[in-house]
């Protein structure tokens, strides 16, 4: 029994068995198992055999040649000193390397903390997006460069969405920086409903953060170049930077060579900067070149841009493998950039710094001469020597003129003295918007008849309200400074306004829209009253009557230069201060001026801007270009400082103006010269012919002599040297009178405006001098024969363009083509080229009239001659000329002064201007340094130690010009 159960129980496995092996679960089964083992080995045969190999096939994917930026070609003085050269430094760089997600913000996050490491240590932003944030909190656009501004609204909106929106009666190119930077945000940089933390950042952090995204997008179709958004940065930012990696992916740490200003201050308008170039840049430089591709570093303005060529020298290039995130995983091959040129220019730099500083100290010391404690106002009478510069106004101008800071005045950390300047300013404030809050809605006060300064507040919302600071003029077409608008309130013209379509209410950020006037003005009411708290101007307007006033003291001005970091810290005269009286602190600002501790172009007082020319007499290259007040390129290359840029075009004095070669007045006296030499080669006179001064011309509407209208007498009888010699205005009058006539005598003003504009044209006021950088062109007199003849009618000529003429008169004709630079080197100090000045005209006039101009200007700066007291201890003769021009009856006259010396055999011809100087005499004293400089009575050290001994000086007084 037992046996056939075990039979059964055997059949069955055998059964169960042979029901397995047909089954076709077993046979998947054995198969699966078996493409298991397959895959398995054919994994370990991938990864572990192949695997290097495979890595390798991954990762080199792209073979790409690289450019290699060629150092830029130093900039050097006449005397091989360095003026502009290169740096190694660390830059801070950054490439989208895909590792964020962008749709939802992580990008921008890591962004976002990038931006805070580098805000810890005040590290620079590149700004490349051309706008800025008003006091109002509006993004504006800069008004430097409408190019800008239209390639940056192109790049937000795209050609094809332009011209969708023009087809639809649009200009993209009208929108306000608030609606770019809006559609920025969402549509290009992801400031979304999907990143809710993008609508909490300030403004000043979105445009900073846009700043480094759209810097980013110039590299975007070239990712494995990584983009430069913070330049010379310090070790610390180095070591945080590289601390924080892992939160930071794709942001590195570059070398890259910065260019380097030594003497920044006294070179700038002459050397210009260095920068990325935009999209016109790059299309004109590669007309000539088309290695230029968009990021590369380029000269932006003066002798960096004049030269570009010269100074960029050739691009090295390396050949190599990139990875898929853009990243070089090998280097094939490499060629080494060749450095560019040097230039040797014809400047020389010790001289060009010593005349730098000896205009500021001259100009702190016409200032500090001209300060007093009580007040003054000028009239159209008002003579150069009684003009007076009230202590208040310099004061004030540490407000007006951004010295002081007024943001730090309301800061947690202010100190008391901020403190209580502070609580004066808003208690001021809250009394003026509330009589400007009752005069918009109820008082129907004329604007003429009140006090000056409710005038001023008045004027000033008008001003506000045009302003092209605002995105948008709201008031325009009209000048509401004629009488008949004054005699309004400012509520019935500003209604009147918006009923004649001047003001426009369209143009308020506002989103409600309204039928009648009422309710437009409510509105007109609402925006003016929400803005003017926030506008620095009105803020300035009630320093300035606070200051006036005497609420805040100019003690109080002086201990906030100290609290401020404007003045080093000095306990002594901290003290004197917080016990002194009001003299206490004049005498304490008056100091600080004649030391230079406070700048003429921080005061922007008159006098605050002049310029030099220095030629030497035997070459006609000019030494020094002087151009006072300077800047600091070192803030304006590679990546411009923003807010130091913003200073400086806010800056009253206009620093980025070259004084020297754009600004034009009137020659006044030195133009005796020019009608001089007409007369003589005309023949309407002679060396011995004596013309009778009477005090007033006899003709036409009866000019006076200066010397009549100053002091009652006349010159007499007078030749042409006398003349120069005199300044005397009739015998110049008398001589264009003569230019004028026909040979029937009859006077034809057209007759002697050409023939002045002949001889004027002669001595190269007809065209530009030939310098490398941006220069004006001179304007010769189309008007008025007879004051034309004395410098004046509408004469206007740069300062170097007068170098050139004097130049000619102290050579006997020869009319240079002037350049900056002297020689092309290359890096072995070898000469490429030689740039020697080129003579493009020779004056053929007799020796008989340089004689008589030499003995005139001789006189000038000897015994009885016009200049004569201020070289009588010059040691050294020279041969001069003064000039003075009035522009406008209530400020000073321009100060001009022309030289060549020595008089026996001369070196140098010097030109020296300076605007609003009052007087000529300021001018030539300058003048007077320079031959002491030369002749080695004064050095260098001399200048940069002892700034007061310009105040010790003789006193000026006005020369007879």
């Amino acid at each position: 029994m037992s046996e056939n159960n075990s039979e059964k129980k055997n059949r069955k496995s055998r059964r169960k068995i042979l029901e397995t092996l047909n089954s076709r679960i077993l046979i998947l089964g054995v198969i699966g198992i078996g493409m298991i083992v397959i895959l398995v080995g054919r994994l370990f045969f991938l990864q572990v055999i192949q695997g290097s190999q495979h890595y390798e096939d991954y990762v080199q994917i792209t073979k790409r040649d690289l450019s290699i930026e060629a150092p830029r070609g130093r900039i050097l003085d006449c005397n091989g000193k360095v003026l502009a050269e290169n740096q190694q430094k660390y830059s801070v760089a950054i490439r989208d390397t895909g590792e964020y997600n962008k749709t939802n913000g992580e990008f921008n996050e890591m962004i976002l903390r990038l931006i805070e490491l580098l805000e810890r240590f005040e590290a620079n932003i590149e700004t490349p997006i051309p706008v800025t944030i008003n006091e109002h909190n509006e993004f504006v656009f800069n008004e430097t460069s409408s190019s800008a501004v239209r390639r940056f609204i192109r790049d937000v909106y795209g050609n094809d969405k332009i011209e969708e929106l023009e087809e639809q009666g649009e200009d993209p190119y009208s929108y306000t920086a608030e609606v770019v930077m809006e559609r920025l945000k969402t549509n290009v940089y992801n400031f979304t409903s999907r990143w809710p933390a993008g609508e909490q950042l300030d403004k000043e952090t979105v445009l900073k953060l846009c700043n480094i995204r759209y810097a980013m997008s110039a590299n975007a179709y070239t990712r494995y170049q990584s983009t430069v958004i913070s330049s010379d940065i310090s070790e610390d930012v180095k070591v945080a930077v590289l601390e924080d990696q892992s939160n930071l992916k794709g942001v590195e740490i570059k070398e890259e060579l910065v260019r380097v200003y030594p003497n920044a201050e006294y070179f700038s308008h002459i050397l210009g900067y260095t920068g990325k170039a935009s999209t016109e840049e790059l299309e004109t430089l590669q007309e000539t070149d088309d290695s230029y591709v968009l990021g590369d570093v380029v000269g932006r303005a003066g002798i960096e841009q004049a030269y570009e060529s010269e100074l960029r020298g050739t691009k090295g290039n390396q050949s190599v493998y990139l990875n898929n995130v853009g990243m070089i995983m090998d280097t094939i091959s490499k060629t080494d950039p060749v450095n560019g040129n040097d230039l040797q220019l014809t400047i020389d730099s010790d001289l060009q710094i010593a005349v730098y500083n000896m205009l500021e100290q001259r100009m702190a010391a016409v200032v500090a001469e001209k300060l007093i404690m009580g007040d003054f106002t000028p009239t159209t009478s008002t003579s150069a020597d009684a003009f007076k510069i009230p202590v208040k106004d310099a004061y004030f101008q540490m407000f007006n003129n951004n010295i002081l800071t007024l943001e730090e005045f309301e800061a947690e950390d202010a100190t008391e003295v901020e403190k209580s300047i502070y609580a004066k300013f808003t208690t001021k404030q809250q009394q003026i918007l509330s009589e400007i809050t009752n005069q918009l809605t109820n008082d129907p006060k004329a604007v003429s008849g009140q006090s000056e300064e409710m005038q001023e507040y008045l004027n000033y919302i008008y001003e506000m309200l045009a302003s092209s600071d605002s995105n948008e003029k709201i008031l325009s077409g009209v000048d509401y400074s004629r009488d008949e608008y004054q005699d309004m309130s400012v509520n019935q013209f500003l209604r009147q306004a918006l009923t004649e379509g001047w003001l426009d209410p369209a143009k308020l950020d506002t989103e409600n829209k309204y039928s009648n006037v009422d309710e437009w003005y409510g509105q007109v009411v609402d925006y003016i009253l929400k803005r003017l708290p926030e506008d620095n101007g009105f803020s300035k307007l009630i320093y300035k009557y606070l200051i006036e006033g005497e609420v805040i003291s100019g003690n109080e001005v002086c201990l906030a230069l100290f609290d401020q970091g404007i003045l080093e810290q000095d306990a002594a005269a901290i003290e004197q201060l917080k016990t002194g009286n009001e003299e206490t602190a004049y005498n304490f600002i008056k100091e600080k001026i004649v030391k230079v501790e406070i700048t003429p172009t921080q005061l922007a007082l008159d006098p605050c801007a002049g310029s030099a020319v220095v030629v030497d007499k035997n070459t006609g290259e000019i030494r020094a270009l002087v151009s006072y007040p300077g800047y600091d390129l070192n803030r304006m290359s590679g990546t411009v400082d923003a807010d130091y840029y913003k200073q400086l075009l806010e800056d009253l004095s206009s620093p980025l103006y070259n004084r020297a070669t754009q600004t034009r007045t009137a020659p006044g006296s030195t133009f005796k010269l020019i009608t001089s030499t007409a007369a003589l080669m005309e023949g309407i006179v002679d060396t011995n012919t004596k013309i009778r001064c009477t005090g007033i011309f006899d003709k036409l509407n009866h000019p006076r002599c200066w010397i009549y209208r100053d002091q009652g007498l006349t010159h007499g009888l007078l030749n042409v040297s006398g003349a120069i010699k005199n300044s005397c205005n009739i015998f110049f009058y008398e001589c264009g009178y003569r230019l004028s006539q026909d040979e029937n005598g009859t006077y034809k003003p057209s007759l002697g405006l050409e023939k002045l504009n002949k001889y004027a044209s002669l001595y190269g006021f007809d065209s530009t001098t030939g310098l490398e950088i941006m220069e004006n062109q001179s304007k010769i007199s189309d008007d008025l024969p007879v004051p034309s003849a004395i410098g004046q009618g509408n004469n206007n000529f740069t300062a170097v363009a007068i170098a050139r003429y004097i130049t000619a008169v102290a050579t006997k004709g020869s009319v240079y083509e002037f350049h900056l630079l002297d020689k092309v080197l290359d890096t072995d100090g070898n000469v490429i080229r030689d740039d020697t000045p080129q003579i493009i005209r020779q004056l053929d006039f007799p020796d008989t009239l340089w004689d008589a101009l030499y003995e005139g200007m001789y006189g000038v700066t000897h015994d009885s001659g016009s200049a004569g007291y201020l070289f009588e201890d010059l040691y050294v003769d020279i041969a001069g000329k003064s000039g003075t021009a009035q522009e406008n009856l209530l400020r000073g006259s321009h100060g001009l002064f022309v030289s060549f010396g020595p008089y026996e055999n001369p070196e140098i011809v010097t030109t020296v201007s300076m605007q609003n100087a009052y007087t000529s005499a300021n001018a030539a004293l300058v003048t007077k340094d320079i031959y002491r400089y030369q002749e080695g009575i004064l050095t260098l050290d001399d200048i940069m130690t002892s700034a007061e001994r310009s105040l010790s000086e003789e006193k000026t007084q006005s020369l007879s010009d």
